[in-house]
């Protein structure tokens, strides 16, 4: 009897024992880190707190610090509110969450973005269509006047700019520069994105504030499958930006050998008096571009152009070894087609420094020494490579003949001996547009004794170009 009483007991324990685990496995907990949280005496704390939340995806937070009171809308001091806290962190049910309770969906924040700007940026496409199901001005533009779909289009996101579309973004609407979300895809080099935009209506004729219209963004790039579309729509072949470039100038400008011969295919008028735009001819010689040249040789265009200096450069620099020093100044005329020219300057002691001047077979005088040497010869130019945005990177290779000359050695009614030398060097240059960094290997015979005759020269030049057919090309700085 005691038997089975005490197994009806141990029954009935393991029953309960398992029900209350089921039980307990069956409750959801749910914990919630609010070590950030400000303690509510704090003034703002509610609204602080919200912004963690909101940033964090704690849903119920939300909807419990509002209920108490939380102003949805709070902001710090750059403009952010719970609801850029949610989209910057990609908390898409902290969006939903706050968008229920009716948020401003176009808040501008001191760096004049808005969430939905925020959220193309960051590619959420979910985030963005719940921002514009919730009232967000699509065509909100930041302080540059960029939209989303201008940011869509330059990042390359196709379905972003779909989305944007679907829901009747402004394809044509212009940044503060003149730029269309067109202009942008084509620079950025993304066909789909020009291909939907073409689809969607995009104006193939837009010029922004420095003329340039889509065409002549696709052949700046050298981008011919694009360049071939737009003709096929009917755009000008010939159109010009404000500094008179047409596409033929810019492709060769940007060496984009393909463009050219597209455009020399389609069209034999670019010096025509009712085309012409820059001399193609000038524009290839003051870039070297020799096989374009030969190009527009074949296709018979006028306007050929002998040699001429195009390039003038002055140099600033400093020449040394382990026991002597230099400070000059040179200038240099370059022709860009032979990539060669002539250089003339001065190197100039800014101090005395010692020398040690051979009297016999074992016999050394020490002076001080500030004499300087003229220098002028001719030099070679061979470019490494060159980038788009202008910055070329060059060997260079030079012959000069030097006169030493200078005054007395300190103290003394001796001179230095004064000596043609023959200086020949070598070196390598990074050059950007109108300025340039060198540094050289120079060979030159000091006349004193212990000094060796290999000098490091380094200098820094500005580059004036005599033709002034050096455009800018379309640029973004926005992006």
């Amino acid at each position: 009897m005691l038997s089975t009483r005490n197994l009806l007991i141990t029954v009935f324990i393991l029953i309960s024992v398992s029900l209350f685990q089921v039980r307990v496995s069956c409750q959801e907990v749910l914990l919630i880190d609010t070590l950030d949280y400000l303690p509510l005496s704090i003034e703002g704390a509610l609204e602080n707190n919200l912004m963690i939340a909101a940033s964090k995806g704690f849903d119920k937070e939300i909807e419990r610090l509002i209920s108490k009171g939380a102003d949805i809308d709070g902001e710090t001091y750059q403009g952010a509110t719970p609801l850029i806290f949610a989209v910057a962190n990609n908390q898409l049910s902290s969006v939903l969450a706050l968008l229920d309770h009716g948020p401003d969906v176009n808040k501008v924040t001191l760096n004049n973005e808005t969430p939905l700007l925020i959220s193309v940026k960051n590619q959420n496409l979910k985030i963005a269509e719940a921002l514009i199901r919730g009232g967000a001005d699509i065509d909100l533009a930041d302080k540059y006047g960029v939209t989303a779909l201008h940011y869509a289009s330059i990042a390359g996101s196709f379905e972003m700019t779909d989305l944007l579309l679907y829901y009747d973004a402004d394809c044509n609407k212009k940044a503060n520069d003149g730029t269309t979300p067109l202009m942008a895809a084509i620079l950025a080099g993304y066909a789909d994105i020009t291909d939907l935009l073409f689809q969607n209506g995009a104006n193939l004729e837009a010029r922004d504030n420095s003329g340039y219209t889509p065409f002549l963004i696709a052949s700046q790039n050298g981008d011919t499958m694009v360049m071939n579309l737009l003709l096929k729509e009917g755009v000008d072949l010939y159109e010009k930006n404000n500094l008179n470039y047409n596409a033929l100038a810019l492709a060769i400008e940007s060496n984009r050998v393909p463009a050219v011969g597209l455009l020399l295919e389609k069209g034999d008028k670019w010096t025509s008096p009712e085309k012409e735009g820059v001399n193609p001819y000038t524009v290839a010689s003051a870039f070297g571009r020799k096989n374009i040249i030969v190009m527009l040789e074949k296709k018979n265009i006028a306007g050929r152009q002998g040699l001429r200096i195009d390039e003038f450069s002055i140099t600033a620099s400093s020449k040394f070894n382990i026991r002597g020093y230099f400070t000059g100044l040179f200038i240099s005329f370059k022709e860009p087609l032979i990539n060669a020219g002539f250089a003339a300057g001065c190197d100039l002691k800014p101090t005395y420094t010692k020398v040690l001047v051979k009297s016999g077979e074992n016999t050394y005088y020490q002076y001080f020494d500030k004499s300087s040497i003229v220098f002028a010869g001719l030099f070679k130019d061979f470019t490494l490579s060159e980038k788009s945005s202008g910055l070329k990177f060059i060997i260079s290779a030079s012959l000069s003949a030097g006169y030493n000359f200078g005054g007395k050695f300190k103290g003394t009614s001796l001179s230095p001996e004064n000596k043609f030398k023959i200086i020949p060097a070598a070196g390598f240059k990074v050059q950007q547009k109108n300025f340039a960094f060198r540094t050289d290997l120079e060979y030159m015979n000091s006349g004193f004794y212990h000094i060796g005759p290999i000098w490091v020269r380094l200098g820094v030049s500005y580059n004036y170009f005599l033709s002034r057919v050096k455009s800018q090309g379309k640029t973004i700085k926005w992006s």
